[in-house]
């Protein structure tokens, strides 16, 4: 044991144990992160319960897909401002999975402005409250469904 302690007080042990440390270190962090996704794979979609694209501002917004089952949902459309999720503008209700699904709006969208697309569950009571119905939330993520879209300039 006393040879063995004697090899730590050599003046270049602890340079050397402080490249062990380093490259341990090194390969946990690289582990973890991974490397850089080459450019030239394709990019990974996620899939999700709502899709909605880019469109043209007026009195409806028109979601690609919804794809939800039974009971179904209420999509609603808010608005976004600088400080995150606004007021709802527009929701209607989908009881399955469904394309082009038409949204009418209580106030028609503007031109070159950002907005979301949020599902809620009813509550049971058959009409939207954003107040009473929760949020729905992907079971994959664990996270609430958001899709945000831009209206086109004019």
């Amino acid at each position: 044991m006393r040879n063995m302690l004697s090899h730590f007080k050599k003046p270049w042990v602890p340079a050397v144990i402080g490249l062990i440390i380093v490259a341990i270190a090194t390969a946990i962090v690289m582990s973890l992160w991974g490397r850089p996704e080459s450019t030239t794979e394709e990019p990974v979609v996620e899939a999700s319960p709502v899709t909605v694209v880019d469109q043209a501002a007026g009195s409806e917004v028109h979601v690609a897909e919804v794809d939800v089952a039974e009971p179904g949902v209420w999509v609603a459309v808010h608005n976004v401002t600088d400080i995150g999720i606004g007021n709802v503008w527009g929701a209607v209700r989908t009881r399955e999975p469904r394309t082009d699904v038409v949204v009418p709006m209580i106030l028609p969208t503007l031109p070159d402005s950002e907005y979301a697309i949020i599902l809620y569950r009813d509550n049971g009571d058959g009409g939207f409250d954003r107040g009473t119905d929760s949020v729905y939330i992907d079971f994959e993520t664990g996270e609430r469904v958001e899709k945000r879209f831009h209206t086109l300039p004019e």
